[in-house]
């Protein structure tokens, strides 16, 4: 017989209280470090076990969803500092678990207001930080996200986030978008994205198919070998017979 669901109050004071530490811990740093390298590491060993702990919770199912984004939403409003590390905890909880993937989109305004993708800092930043966004608000959502992104960033800043579309997918909006911006340095990885993500998974309009048959027709050409295979690949689908 499962274990009945915890008491929403009771869960909540212990999600705040993990936050507690969190915060603590967050703050120190930011404010003048630790006095020591030892009680830095206590305190880090103290957060891992209470993360751990609380993800055990959570993924025996004696938690529900809603409740688990109800004490979020309390728990950052009480120590906003701890945003981002909510934020990442989540993806953490849905680790090992495809029931809870992308299962939060309510806290789509805390993702926005926490900057995850707002400012790319590095292509490995926005790895992280779209992982973390997938993993709370889902795929789709998220490669919607990115291409708003892209929309509103500098020129500078457009190929940092373009290798983040490898975690989410392309659709024809995105694929449009990218294609007209992508550096020869991600092209290869681009091609591959689109066959993969798109050509595999999509059904098409004519029109979709004449852009997407352009496009591949074009990395026929390309001197990159990975390339070329992707197009003929993508080719032999989007050109049967």
């Amino acid at each position: 017989m499962a274990d009945k669901l915890l008491d929403f109050e009771e869960f909540q004071r212990m999600y705040v209280a993990h936050l507690e530490i969190a915060d603590k811990h967050i703050n120190m740093i930011q404010m003048n470090g630790y006095a020591d390298e030892l009680s830095k590491q206590e305190k880090r060993a103290e957060l891992r076990t209470q993360r751990e702990f609380m993800r055990t919770l959570v993924q025996s199912k004696r938690v529900s969803r809603l409740n688990l984004i109800q004490a979020t939403i309390k728990g950052i409003k009480h120590y906003p500092i701890t945003k981002n590390y909510a934020l990442s905890f989540l993806e953490q909880v849905g680790k090992g678990d495809v029931n809870l993937i992308g299962n939060y989109t309510e806290l789509l305004w805390f993702v926005q207001d926490a900057g995850l993708l707002a400012e790319p800092k590095s292509v490995s930043w926005m790895f992280d930080n779209t992982k973390t966004m997938i993993a709370i608000c889902g795929r789709d959502l998220t490669r919607h996200y990115l291409n708003y992104t892209i929309m509103t960033s500098h020129r500078d800043q457009v190929n940092i986030i373009i290798p983040s579309y490898y975690y989410t997918g392309h659709d024809m909006d995105s694929f449009q978008l990218v294609r007209s911006l992508v550096s020869p340095k991600h092209l290869e990885r681009f091609y591959n994205n689109v066959r993969v993500s798109l050509v595999e998974r999509e059904n098409f309009t004519l029109d979709d198919v004449d852009m997407l048959i352009e496009f591949f027709s074009a990395g026929l050409e390309n001197p990159n070998v990975n390339i070329k295979q992707d197009a003929q690949k993508a080719l032999t689908i989007l050109l049967p017979g």
